[in-house]
């Protein structure tokens, strides 16, 4: 039986934290696996961290050394025992039956590095010789309800110890974009595998943290800046 724990990254975000903590809760409760929820605070200044603490005293509550974005999520996932780290922003609402299907192909296959939940299936593309992972267009939809593999996962789940062997996300990539594609590419160099499946649905507001601290321009600047990093990094023949 696989142990799983669900990570919720938070940064300042004390309203989102009290939207949607309810339903990630629950989501572990309901769930058949021994599932543990941790909210991983990234430096907030908001009191984000003492309303868990008083509010959800069986959510277990880590606080960063530093914000490093999603690379916070590497110190915690090296504190913890559990085979399976669900890792999720603070602004997502898993719907009922959440977090059985991320668990379930990690039971059938040794290989499997991570799953991703419904939505997080990217068609791989290439342009002006930069590889991206996109969500949008024809080929896209047509694999929206069907299980099968994932390119790489922005909201899933991963293999524990295989994630701390590759190191995590790299910091190379701050503050952000580029990083959790690279993670799984690196994963799939490996020959593990990035499985999909669509029946772990939930509701995500997109950007609620990031879209505070940077404008769309700049935001731009480090899709464009990070792609180059990446397929100098990890292209390699």
């Amino acid at each position: 039986m696989k142990t799983c724990r669900i990570l919720v990254l938070n940064y300042n975000g004390l309203q989102l934290l009290k939207d949607f903590l309810p339903s990630v809760v629950e989501a572990a409760s309901e769930s058949k696996y021994d599932c543990k929820v941790t909210m991983l605070d990234n430096a907030s200044r908001d009191g984000s961290a003492e309303f868990v603490r008083a509010q959800f005293p069986g959510v277990d509550v880590y606080e960063a050394a530093e914000n490093k974005v999603l690379c916070s999520y590497n110190e915690a996932l090296r504190a913890y025992p559990e085979d399976i780290a669900i890792l999720l922003n603070n602004d997502i609402k898993p719907e009922k039956g959440f977090v059985d299907p991320l668990v379930e192909p990690f039971l059938n296959d040794p290989n499997v590095f991570f799953t991703a939940s419904h939505g997080d299936c990217p068609v791989v593309r290439r342009r002006w010789g930069i590889l991206s992972a996109e969500l949008d267009g024809p080929v896209y939809t047509d694999r929206l309800e069907k299980t099968g593999f994932s390119f790489s996962a922005g909201i899933g789940a991963f293999d524990r110890q295989k994630f701390n062997e590759l190191g995590g996300y790299d910091e190379l990539y701050l503050p952000g974009r580029y990083e959790d594609l690279d993670l799984c590419y690196r994963g799939w160099k490996k020959g593990w595998l990035g499985v999909y499946v669509p029946q772990s649905r939930k509701y995500h507001v997109g950007g609620a943290s990031f879209e505070k601290v940077f404008t769309p321009k700049e935001t731009q600047a480090m899709v464009f800046r990070n792609g180059i990093l990446f397929m100098v990094k990890n292209v390699t023949d």
